[in-house]
């Protein structure tokens, strides 16, 4: 018996139909696949937009601190465009961030008062950052989030020390934090307030009245130098970081306003007076370690030198002496104010040679590089002898004596020195009293 086999028959209108359902199904894969194309470009997009924008806000301590907890991770930035809500998980706390593109990033201004002489030496991202960075300041944000594919933390921090020199509104001791996190670099300044702003703003009408009282007799810019340096030390009281917290504290405005501020107030205050003169100036330091306390001071262009000025240092001397005469850090070379002092790493390469020496120890008496009492006496004798000293001292109240190497020591062996060479000069002559004061100085109140 043959077998029945069955063929399902072919007609037109079965052809028809399996070829609708095989354009149905491309064109349902097209949809898809540009569906697919399409969520990834807007995802490209969205992160090309993220990486070409600069995020600011104004956030609490206590924000920053939640985000930065594991369990508090961010959940996400939603709505990316001028305004955007970053949202973190455990309050459900907003916060408003203001979203700009790099290329509308305003260039940092204020040259009236900022010489930016460390701007010049950062790459193109790096002044993205500085200028973000005056920006953040000039309009009330303290928290500035730059994407990670083109941002990175040793950017940030090197545009931050950049600027901390450079601008007398931005203080050395600013507390500052960088933060990574879900693609982002932040910078948060917690004590970059709007309040800071408007102290430096007042700080700024102090300085145009200073400025005022420059005589145009002074012809010469380190007689300008000399005029504005002796004002602000004059009139200014320095005080330890230990007393104040410039951080926290209006230091520039209350250099420039007679009151009590440290080595921050007076270098931003001695840099703003300057750059308004039109004396390039600005700051540098150390972060302190082995040789005491961190320190800033400043580095001007005078008539075509570079020199150190100290405001500070012979701030804390004329409170004592009042007198100019004991300046010794007005215009100083590097063979004086680095011979117990470095730089920071992140400016240290950059920072001008002070090689003039004709305005070192121009109102010292005695000059010591001995670091043992002994020699240190009889260097401080020898002195006296060669200088005629002697002679003055029925008619002076204080000797200026610079110990070169004294602040190199720890502050134990430091102080056992001086008690022990004040000692020894007291078996040739009477001291009435002595004061150590400043960054390797020490005054000797003699009398015979």
């Amino acid at each position: 018996m043959q077998a029945d086999v069955s063929k399902e028959k072919v007609t037109p209108d079965n052809r028809h139909n399996k070829i609708a359902v095989r354009l149905i199904l491309i064109i349902v894969a097209t949809i898809v696949v540009i569906a697919i194309s399409s969520l990834v470009y807007v995802k490209i997009s969205r992160d090309l937009e993220n990486a070409n924008s600069i995020h600011f806000s104004y956030v609490s301590k206590e924000f920053v601190d939640s985000i930065t907890e594991p369990e508090n991770n961010i959940q996400g930035i939603e709505d990316i465009g001028s305004v955007e809500e970053i949202i973190y998980s455990e309050d459900k706390q907003s916060e408003i961030l203001v979203s700009m593109k790099i290329k509308d990033i305003p260039d940092s201004g204020l040259k009236n008062i900022s010489s930016e002489f460390f701007k010049q030496h950062l790459s193109d991202k790096e002044k993205t950052v500085y200028n973000s960075i005056m920006f953040a300041y000039q309009n009330g944000y303290n928290y500035i989030g730059f994407s990670d594919r083109k941002f990175d933390a040793q950017m940030l921090s090197k545009a931050t020390f950049y600027i901390m020199c450079d601008n007398p509104y931005i203080e050395i001791n600013l507390e500052r934090s960088i933060i990574s996190k879900n693609g982002y670099v932040y910078l948060f300044f917690p004590n970059m307030t709007p309040d800071k702003k408007e102290y430096n703003d007042l700080a700024y009408e102090e300085a145009v009245k200073i400025i005022a009282g420059v005589s145009d007799e002074l012809e010469t810019e380190y007689a300008v130098a000399k005029y504005l340096y002796e004002y602000l030390v004059c009139n200014t009281n320095y005080t330890q970081d230990t007393e104040y917290d410039s951080s926290v504290e209006p230091a520039l405005y209350h250099a420039l306003t007679g009151q009590m501020t440290n080595c921050d107030g007076f270098a931003n205050a001695l840099t703003i007076l300057y750059n308004m003169a039109g004396i390039e100036c600005f700051n540098v330091f150390y972060p302190g370690d082995d040789l005491g306390p961190g320190h800033t001071w400043c580095i001007a262009n005078l008539d075509g030198e570079y020199y150190h000025l100290d405001p500070s240092n012979d701030a804390s001397v004329y409170q004592v002496i009042q007198t100019t005469d004991s300046f010794s850090f007005l215009c100083a070379s590097d063979q004086v104010k680095m011979a117990n002092s470095y730089y920071h790493e992140s400016i240290s390469e950059l920072v001008p040679k002070c090689t003039d020496t004709q305005y070192d120890y121009a109102n010292v008496d005695i000059h010591i590089d001995a670091t043992d009492v002994d020699t240190a006496f009889n260097d401080a004798v020898n002195y006296i002898t060669e200088l005629g000293l002697e002679e003055d001292m029925t008619d002076r109240e204080y000797f200026l004596v610079n110990f070169n190497l004294l602040n190199g020591m720890e502050d134990g062996v430091r102080d056992t020195f001086i008690r022990g060479l004040v000692m020894r000069i007291e078996e040739k002559y009477v001291v009435e009293g002595y004061a150590y004061i400043g960054a390797g100085t020490v005054f000797i109140l003699l009398s015979v």
